[in-house]
């Protein structure tokens, strides 16, 4: 079969209102039940940045609803008190045991990659043959109950900035009449009511004032994914003793905006932020040079200095003019300046103009003539459309930026808007940051002889593993987005079933790895882990690239048109392209992008 591309193939027709819609049901007009179709997506956001300082959620541990917070998070894992009959509200370990009946006599957690070793009979055990174990607990009334560590999961070198870091999933049951109930695995939930593994941290904390209080090293807190706890490990603040040691607290009061250092959290869920510190672990300040503001810098004890018109604070309407906002936290100097003043603080900036915010989409159109792609972003809602400018890129800081073609757009949760440099004359692409003075930073190396047009990132694998679709060699790829490079550990590179075009975007829109794929007219579902395609739908149109919105629906590119269009989701008739949202700058060849997962 011929190789099709953007630029030789066309279609003449152009989205158009609702009645003109088409999908699975064939060529024919969409039945009268599915014209009417309220937009509606397939998918549960899940994007957490975070309020919580954990997410623990065994109330139901015991028949009265014991709560977690003073049970497993302050003071009963640890070395002394866990296995030598301690209580804490009431609550005592009975046993402690592997999976072969042997009897744990302590715990630790061991190296960068927080690792979970005990001892049996003197004898260390670790690895994935040590789980699962399983903790037994009994409350003053006599009710049991088992929290079981189920296994540990590794998500790669190349999965977090500073290394490999080990997750834990758990399980727990209660005792009922004589008989264990079963397993139930909301030990953690993220924003969505999903469940998610754990990190293991030591110390605990006052989860009333936020603070940190116990420094036994001995002391383990089990701290669950995307909650403020784990995600400071996640971001590379591990060290929580020795000269480094106050970022990872100075870090739960960052991710949390807690300005005042009180335990009061002053931000949703899901809202961006970009971070820095003195340590060169994080630079994502940097990632939108021109368009942001010093926010906050950040110790222990809360912010050590705010930018009164720049917070993220939720409730906090008029902050600059207030002096009764966060009275005891003293102004930041020079909030252009953006590196920390010192090297005992962590700083934030954020966004002094939309862009990088939840609430829009972006997209880039190819020139052909100018062999270069232009970058616009409009609010998810088609209120506002604004042209940013042409894409370019420097290799080093004094050489000329160069317009380039980028493609592949896809959001992340700590680098927000990337994609991929495309090398016509060579066959290759690489990853790329965009940023929001229309430049695009390089992440990582060439990929020889393939042209990544498409990509979206996953909600698995901590939402650092991207898909991306090479067209030209009809490869779905996995590729770390931290580093740009091909993650071979996770599948690597797998051939499509389908000869696909270059006019093609994928984003997820299900549990469990599954994705929508569009190219052009034809639609279908993917999952990734098989890189298997099933057709779902026909559009009537050159709808380019798809992308999420904040309220979890559907926004489709249509090229042709040059308009953002709502696709409607209907269990009966599938996919299908509904009335515009906005007019777009023309042109041929394209991608979109909307809110992280």
């Amino acid at each position: 079969m011929p190789r099709r591309s953007k630029m030789t193939r066309h279609r003449a027709a152009v989205l158009g209102v609702s009645a003109a819609l088409l999908a699975a049901c064939g060529s024919e007009a969409l039945p009268e039940e599915c014209v009417d179709e309220i937009r509606a997506a397939s998918f549960r956001l899940s994007h957490d940045n975070s309020a919580q300082m954990n997410g623990l959620m065994m109330n139901g541990l015991f028949l009265n609803g014991v709560a977690v917070n003073g049970l497993m998070m302050n003071g009963l894992m640890m070395n002394g008190a866990l296995l030598e009959g301690g209580v804490v509200n009431g609550v005592g370990l009975v046993s402690a045991q592997n999976q072969a009946g042997e009897v744990i006599e302590s715990f630790s957690i061991q190296g960068e990659d927080r690792a979970l070793r005990y001892v049996v009979g003197g004898e260390e055990r670790g690895g994935p043959e040590a789980f699962p174990v399983v903790l037994t607990y009994e409350n003053d009334q006599g009710q049991r109950s088992r929290l079981w560590i189920e296994r540990a999961i590794n998500l790669g070198q190349s999965a977090y900035l500073g290394g490999m870091l080990d997750h834990y999933e758990l399980a727990y049951e209660v005792e009922q009449d004589g008989a264990w109930s079963e397993k139930h695995t909301d030990v953690c939930v993220n924003g969505a009511g999903e469940s998610v593994p754990v990190l293991l941290v030591n110390g605990e904390w006052d989860y009333e004032t936020g603070a940190w209080i116990s420094e036994d090293p001995e002391t383990i807190t089990m701290a669950c994914r995307e909650a403020a706890i784990a995600k400071c490990i996640e971001w590379s603040y591990r060290e929580q003793y020795g000269e480094r040691g106050w970022s990872h607290q100075a870090c739960t009061r960052m991710v949390r905006a807690d300005y005042a250092g009180d335990g009061t959290p002053h931000t949703l869920n899901g809202t961006r932020i970009y971070v820095g510190d003195p340590f060169g672990y994080n630079d994502h300040q940097h990632s939108h040079p021109g368009w942001l503001v010093k926010e906050a810098e950040w110790t222990p004890d809360g912010a050590s200095c705010i930018n009164r018109s720049g917070l993220r604070q939720l409730g906090e309407t008029d902050c600059a003019s207030d002096p009764d906002c966060f009275p005891g936290v003293p102004e930041c100097e020079n909030t252009d300046i953006l590196e920390p003043s010192s090297d005992t603080v962590l700083v934030t900036a954020t966004s002094r103009t939309p862009f990088g915010t939840p609430d829009y989409l972006y997209g880039v159109q190819y020139d052909e003539a100018a062999g270069a792609s232009t970058l616009f972003m409009a609010a998810q809602d088609g209120s506002s459309y604004e042209l940013i400018g042409t894409l370019t890129v420097a290799e080093t800081v004094d050489a000329p930026k160069l317009p380039v073609e980028v493609d592949g757009l896809y959001q992340t949760d700590f680098e927000g808007l990337m994609g991929f440099q495309i090398d016509r004359e060579r066959g290759q692409s690489r990853a790329v940051i965009v940023n929001g003075n229309a430049t695009a930073r390089p992440r990582g190396k060439w990929h020889p002889d393939r042209e990544f047009r498409a990509a979206a990132i996953s909600s698995s694998n901590g939402r650092r593993l991207a898909f991306a679709i090479a067209p030209n060699t009809d490869e779905l790829c996995r590729i770390w987005a931290l580093d740009g490079n091909i993650a071979s550990s996770e599948g690597g590179c797998t051939t499509l079933p389908e000869d696909i075009a270059d006019d093609v975007d994928l984003v997820e829109t299900g549990e469990g790895g599954e994705f929508t794929v569009i190219e052009g007219g034809r639609v279908w579902t993917m999952d990734v882990e098989g890189a298997t395609l099933q057709r779902v739908a026909t559009l009537e149109a050159s709808v380019v690239g798809i992308a999420r919105t904040a309220d979890a629906g559907l926004v489709g590119l249509d090229a042709t048109g040059s308009q953002l269009v709502d696709l409607v989701v209907s269990e009966s008739c599938g996919l299908a392209a509904g009335a515009p949202l906005v007019d777009v700058v023309p042109g041929a060849l394209g991608d979109l992008a909307g809110s992280a997962p």
